[in-house]
């Protein structure tokens, strides 16, 4: 094996496994929005059956990929699993990514995954096209050069029939036909996130009484471990509608009277939607979400008593009522 088929296989391996582990990872630690799994999940399909099985196989008038690269290639990455690990590593580094890249250089703002945004979709499709025109030159060079004739698929209705060259570097060389999937992937998967967003905000429009463990990474409080150990309880509340994070600690609930910044209407709405267990002396703490003005509030509970008056807390319930809308 060469060296530049060994860089094609750690590549391929890496970049369709990592993701495939990571982004699961993430969404369990809310460290990305809730819908970013479904997209991902999407971006494989939309990829397998927008190309990546019809390149594989040659399934329209195009050469199968056993046929187009070194005999120790199909070893190390056999035909059935060849349109798996590229479909895997399209959705992940590729789709997901160039999400990344949107929102980081828009930024760091929701807003672009809330309404179409020209400017962050030119940064995706920029992304889009230009690893492909990479990945063309310096990985599957000598399966996508001149001469290797690929199938036609959905996503590159050209086919083989239309493929002029496009440019040439350093003796490697840039086709139409390669380029034309990821020119209308873009497109499609921004009009996914998009779709998916909506689709968020509408299923989170009503109230609701949810388990506090979903939407908080921490439940338990200890005070002890303030006094003994010199360490704080921390928990994070991420916010379904926007995805911001909050933390609180001990000392945001332990107050003489639970303060309130609901209006009549919502502190009735809460009452009725989770009633207050009085006889385990529940209590509640209120707030507003900075990011989209989301009304909140945690019921919580002591838990154990430790000492006379000094309990662990629990937190129990979250209750959500719809956010105000502007305009």
């Amino acid at each position: 094996m060469t060296p530049e088929q060994l860089r094609l296989v750690v590549v391929l391996y890496v970049s369709a496994l990592v993701p495939l582990g990571l982004i699961p990872w993430l969404q369990y630690r809310r460290i990305i929005p809730t819908w970013s799994i479904r997209i991902y999940l999407l971006s494989f399909l939309l990829c397998a059956a927008g190309w990546e099985i019809w390149f594989t196989y040659g399934l329209l008038d195009g050469d199968p990929v056993t046929d187009r690269r070194a005999a120790i290639l199909n070893e190390w990455i056999p035909i059935h699993l060849n349109w798996v690990l590229n479909s895997l590593g399209d959705a992940g580094v590729v789709c997901l990514l160039g999400l990344y890249w949107m929102w980081l250089c828009c930024g760091r703002s929701e807003r672009v995954f809330r309404r179409w945004h020209w400017g962050g979709f030119a940064i995706l499709l920029g992304w889009s096209v230009g690893q492909n025109m990479l990945v063309e030159m310096y990985l599957y060079h000598d399966q996508l050069s001149v001469g290797k004739t690929i199938s036609w698929a959905p996503l590159v209705p050209t086919g083989p029939w239309f493929n002029p060259t496009l440019f040439e570097f350093h003796g490697r060389t840039i086709t139409f036909q390669n380029q034309v999937c990821w020119v209308i992937m873009p497109p499609i998967l921004y009009g996914l996130v998009l779709w998916q967003v909506k689709r968020g905000e509408n299923l989170q429009s009503s109230p609701r009484a949810i388990p506090a463990t979903e939407r908080f990474d921490n439940v338990h409080f200890d005070p002890r471990t303030e006094t003994r150990e010199h360490r704080i309880n921390v928990a994070q509340y991420t916010c379904p509608e926007c995805d911001y994070r909050i933390r609180f600690t001990t000392h945001d609930f332990l107050r003489s009277e639970p303060y309130s910044c609901f209006t009549e209407k919502q502190k009735i709405l809460a009452d009725t939607l989770r009633p207050l267990d009085l006889g385990n002396e529940e209590d509640f703490f209120e707030f507003l979400c900075p990011g989209c003005q989301l009304p909140v509030r945690v019921v919580f509970w002591p838990d154990r008593e430790f000492a006379m008056g000094c309990y662990t807390y629990e937190l129990v319930t979250v209750v959500e009522l719809p956010a105000p809308r502007c305009g």
